[in-house]
């Protein structure tokens, strides 16, 4: 009976006694780790560097057009620059976008006019008394003629022509003036030897063609043609028809001719000397005839030079010869 109860429960005071205390609960629990503690910190970091890459972004692209300022600055200088352009267009360009400022820019110089060159005065022919002056070279058996330049001088050439003047210096030097035109002219009374386009210069020495044996185109002298750039007249200048045609055509009576004996002008005479003709042949190749089967240009002869507009010729420093006297001899009836 007094044992009755050992087994028993503490009385109530002591139950529990075998408990944790209060005060020390959860002392067996396992401590934060390290990301536990680093992870708000770091993602407070992520926030921070989110927000400041969003904010350059957005500022980035605020900020593209005023890349382009500098080269929208500097295009609205240039246009400005333009004495067609002001203040407005500078303006314009740089309210406009880049690319239609740069469109607008293209435009605006592909669209500026080229100056329109002022023509270049060219001589054109002009009603003169004499328009020509006439050198005959007996040196270089050459005949050059000249008109008037800027200053009124003979000194432009117009025309070169080879020729062939008179055996043992016959052709009598000086300066005259031209006299009478002939269509054909006798040049012989003995012997049938004629001549187209004469221009008598002094005396019985007259410009011609070469000789024909009838007043026939077809009737040449064929050697007369290849003597030609060496003295074989009686004393007259003979040409190629061409030539002696072009003066009984252009050259008006008065015109002064200067006849001396000179150096030769191989630079000149050489381009000039006609093709050799066969002894068959019955034509001057220069005559225009458009009968003539052998027909052809002079090579070389034309310069193309006019007097100068507007001048009138300067009195010529020379003194005229005395005419030579004609030599009389007995012609056929109308020459």
């Amino acid at each position: 009976m007094g044992r009755r109860g050992s087994h028993q429960k503490a009385p109530e005071g002591k139950r529990g006694s075998h408990r944790k205390a209060p005060g020390r609960r959860g002392s067996h629990q396992k401590a934060p780790t390290m990301w536990q503690r680093l992870w708000p910190i770091a993602l407070g970091i992520a926030t921070v560097t989110a927000a400041v890459i969003l904010l350059i972004l957005y500022g980035t692209r605020r900020l593209t057009p005023l890349r382009t300022a500098p080269a929208e600055a500097a295009l609205a200088i240039t246009e400005s620059s333009s004495p067609a352009s002001g203040q407005n267009r500078t303006a314009t360009a740089q309210t406009l976008p880049v690319q239609t400022v740069r469109t607008s820019a293209a435009k605006t110089a592909t669209a500026k006019p080229t100056p329109t060159p002022s023509p270049t005065p060219q001589p054109s022919p002009v009603d003169l008394d004499y328009p020509y002056y006439i050198v005959i070279n007996k040196g270089a058996q050459l005949v050059t003629v000249y008109t008037v330049d800027r200053d009124g001088t003979y000194s432009l050439p117009v025309r070169y022509m080879i020729c062939s003047t008179g055996e043992n210096n016959k052709t009598p030097d000086g300066l005259f003036r031209t006299k009478t035109k002939y269509r054909w002219q006798q040049m012989l009374a003995s012997t049938p030897t004629y001549a187209q386009y004469a221009t008598r210069i002094t005396g019985s020495y007259l410009f011609h063609s070469v000789n024909y044996t009838a007043r026939q185109p077809d009737t040449l002298k064929v050697s007369n043609f290849n003597n030609l750039g060496i003295p074989d007249s009686g004393g007259c200048v003979r040409l190629q028809v061409a030539d002696a045609k072009w003066i009984y055509d252009n050259v008006p009576e008065g015109t002064p001719v200067k006849i001396y004996t000179g150096p030769p002008q191989p630079d000149i005479t050489v381009k000039l000397l006609p093709i050799p003709l066969d002894e068959s042949a019955k034509w001057d190749p220069t005559d225009p005839d458009p009968d003539n089967p052998m027909r052809r240009n002079v090579t070389g002869a034309t310069v193309l030079n006019t007097p100068y507009p507007g001048v009138t010729p300067a009195p010529l420093t020379e003194t005229f010869s005395k005419d030579v006297p004609r030599v009389t001899r007995t012609l056929p009836p109308g020459i």
